[in-house]
């Protein structure tokens, strides 16, 4: 079932954020099997949050396992919220 991924990482700003997600992370992020083509981001109360469309919550989770929480600062992961939100067509 598809999903909006609701991801919210609280302690970062839009420096870290971009830090994150420079290089060639939208063309990662494109090309990883099951994404569903809407990223969006934005500051919120202490922190940031992200948006994202997917083929299903397991995509979801295997990007973030393989691609974003390597790169990430130990102490870091541990502030994230994942939420799927069910999309219906």
């Amino acid at each position: 079932m598809a999903v909006l991924m609701q991801a919210t990482v609280s302690g970062i700003d839009e420096a870290v954020y971009r830090q994150m997600t420079e290089c060639d992370f939208l063309a990662r992020l494109n090309a990883f099997e099951g994404y569903g083509g809407l990223h969006a981001a934005g500051p919120v109360d202490g922190g940031f949050q992200v948006f994202e469309t997917w083929d299903s919550a397991e995509a979801h989770q295997s990007w973030f396992e393989s691609q974003i929480a390597p790169s990430m600062p130990p102490e870091m992961a541990s502030k994230v919220s994942l939420v799927y939100h069910e999309l219906f067509a």
